[in-house]
């Protein structure tokens, strides 16, 4: 019996450190490509010939897609560590 006590008193300290992590995880993937999206805008407004105005626009519409899909992976991972919480006794 008191190995099972132990196992109760563990679960929510390997929860609490999963979901640091994870959260570690989430802000590194939503951070990293922001910072060069910013910065590539700023850029796109000095920029004078039309050629390198659309190169800057596609990188920055490129770039778009990694903070949505880091974004849609949260949502996706929270949603069925909810599910999993509710289905527990």
């Amino acid at each position: 019996m008191q190995l099972t006590a132990r196992q109760h008193t563990k679960e929510p300290d390997d929860l609490t450190a999963m979901r640091a992590s994870f959260l570690r995880t989430a802000s590194d993937r939503l951070k990293t490509p922001v910072t060069p999206l910013g910065l590539a805008l700023q850029r796109l407004e000095q920029v004078r010939s039309e050629e390198e105005r659309r190169a800057f626009l596609q990188m920055v519409l490129r770039g778009q897609r990694e903070p949505e899909q880091a974004v849609k992976d949260v949502l996706d991972t929270a949603r069925e560590e909810n599910e999993q919480e509710e289905s527990r006794p």
